[in-house]
């Protein structure tokens, strides 16, 4: 039996003022999206990213 492990990633990411809500709704939008969370400190959101790939993280 073949088991695929799936690649992750953690994206920090920073908004333009008042923009975090809007980001942060896109964001948990986005298939590859896991988990997605607003931060306190030099960034704003952190995001778990999984895909099939490495490649594709890459990109």
């Amino acid at each position: 039996m073949l088991v695929r492990k799936q690649s992750s990633a953690y994206l920090l990411i920073t908004c333009n003022e008042g923009k975090l809500d809007e980001v942060l709704t896109d964001v948990q939008k986005l298939d590859e999206v896991k988990e997605s969370q607003e931060t306190i400190g030099v960034y704003d959101i952190i995001a778990k990213i999984e895909s099939a790939t490495s490649e594709y993280l890459d990109r």
